[in-house]
């Protein structure tokens, strides 16, 4: 555990020396987000109008107005399912595309524009192969999820107790997560490889990070876990503040606005310590490795 906490003090201390590489992640989100909100923003403005539910905006949320501006709006939202499909497609892309420039700043632990994103766009390519070879990856954890159909059968038969569909679906949901979990931890040492080593080939790159987290499975999901709980901790205070300030009036909503990026910003922020914090790990364990940084 001595590790992992000195890799989140390095990760922070990058993180804070290069605190100008939150700006484009930032801006990147606010954009993307605007390009869904905005939309969405007018089509809910036509459908209320001048009505006095207009109101109740401000308030907290109304989940009946929600279902009704869902089922009985549905031809014009027919007309931006392309975009809510394709907007996130591209966000993460680019989102892609800017951790390589992050990986390189942080391992050079200099940062200089030119830097930053001719390194992103140099380690694009090589990422985006690694995600069409980490597919396979992603398919066969993400399918953990269905060792609990499999096991309660063996352990219950075929008409279970109710009770254990309940706790069963809760544990499968879980396993899902853990799935997903376990891929992103790969996927991300599989790019921290490409970046150090220098190497090209994704599928080696890959390779490579499996046999690392294999090695470390405790470290490396240790921290990857304490992050992922600081994000809950933020959500779990962001929340019922960002309920407090519910009334139609510009000073609620500019404090709210406020508040939303500050949650924004918490969250990029513990992305770009994850990144740098992963890569203080993997120099720190994968060192003097065949399969780690040469």
């Amino acid at each position: 555990m001595t590790v992992v906490l000195a890799a989140l003090r390095t990760g922070l201390t990058l993180v804070a020396r290069h605190k100008r590489l939150i700006v484009p992640f930032y801006l990147t989100n606010l954009l993307f987000g605007l390009l869904i909100t905005l939309p969405l923003g007018a089509l809910l403005d036509e459908f209320v109008g001048g009505s006095l539910v207009r109101e109740r905006l401000g308030q907290t949320m109304d989940y009946d107005l929600l279902v009704e501006f869902l089922f009985k709006n549905g031809k014009a939202l027919a007309s931006l399912q392309g975009l809510i499909l394709v907007v996130p497609g591209v966000y993460w892309l680019l989102a892609l595309f800017l951790s390589g420039g992050a990986m390189v700043v942080y391992t050079n632990d200099t940062y200089r524009p030119n830097l930053f994103w001719g390194a992103s766009a140099e380690h694009f390519a090589p990422f985006a192969r690694l995600a069409l070879w980490s597919l396979p990856l992603l398919a066969l954890l993400f399918s953990l999820r269905f060792l609990e159909p499999l096991f309660q059968r063996l352990i219950f038969g075929s008409d279970p107790y109710e009770y254990v569909l309940y706790w069963g679906a809760w544990i499968k949901m879980g396993l899902g997560y853990l799935g997903l979990l376990l891929f992103g931890i790969v996927f991300d040492y599989a790019r921290l490889n490409l970046v150090i080593t220098g190497d090209r080939k994704a599928r080696r790159a890959l390779w490579r990070a499996l046999v690392f987290a294999a090695r470390s499975p405790g470290r490396t999901f240790a921290l990857a876990f304490i992050l992922i709980a600081t994000g809950w901790l933020a959500l779990a205070i962001y929340y019922p503040l960002s309920t407090a300030l519910s009334a139609p009036n510009w000073f609620v909503v500019v404090a709210l606005f406020v508040l939303q990026q500050l949650y924004i910003l918490i969250r990029l922020v513990l992305r770009l310590t994850y990144y740098s914090s992963q890569l203080t790990l993997y120099c720190s364990l994968a060192k003097g490795s065949p399969s780690g940084p040469r």
